[in-house]
């Protein structure tokens, strides 16, 4: 379908992952939903893909690894580039 004026944000239902413009996969990504925001892409149960959740803050998101076994409790704290 044609993307709608004010429909920047693109939405795909199998993934249920939502796509900005300018980010890696915004032009090969076959848009079967537009949003006219992110906050009502993910109102709608859409997600940004996981490449780009790790900028999400220093909350826990930090904390988050593609390892199984490891524990975020093992993590090593943030630095501010000092050494203390």
């Amino acid at each position: 379908d044609a993307q709608p004026e004010g429909y920047e944000i693109k939405g795909n239902a199998d993934s249920m992952l939502y796509h900005l413009p300018g980010t890696r996969f915004y032009n090969q990504t076959v848009a079967e939903v537009w949003f006219d925001t992110a906050e009502n892409a993910e109102a709608a149960g859409y997600q940004l893909p996981p490449s780009q959740r790790e900028d999400e803050g220093s909350d826990e998101a930090s904390n988050v690894t593609d390892d199984p076994s490891a524990d975020a409790t093992d993590a090593p704290e943030p630095s501010d580039g000092e050494d203390n």
